[in-house]
């Protein structure tokens, strides 16, 4: 039988779960839950990016990223990074009415955005 840590299935849902570990965990201090927080979205987002989408699992990535959306409170600089990502994601499959999607919410939030100002 083979190692079930070894089969896709379980290696998808073990990134799951560590993603959703970072997203849901917060200390109860206010203080110290926004510098978590900082840490969740950072450790998240950066898994997201440099392990899954520059992986070429871009569906999943698509699916991580609507996920943080919706379950992690971003400020309008993350937003900004997660929806510039989830617009390259769409890109790479070709999605282009989601991509024109995730760039008009980056406008939402910064009119006068300028790609590459930020870099």
């Amino acid at each position: 039988m083979e190692n079930i840590t070894k089969m896709p299935v379980f290696k998808g849902f073990a990134s799951f779960l560590l993603f959703t570990f970072f997203i849901t965990s917060c200390l109860t201090e206010a203080g110290s839950c926004w510098a978590q927080e900082q840490s969740n979205f950072d450790t998240a987002f950066n898994y997201i990016k440099n392990e899954v989408f520059y992986g070429g699992e871009i569906p999943k990535t698509i699916t991580m990223l609507n996920q943080m959306l919706k379950t992690m409170e971003l400020t309008s600089e993350q937003k900004i990074e997660v929806y510039k990502l989830l617009g390259e994601a769409h890109v790479a499959q070709h999605f282009e009415t989601e991509a024109v999607e995730a760039i008009n919410k980056i406008l939402e939030l910064v009119p006068n955005y300028q790609p590459g100002a930020d870099a």
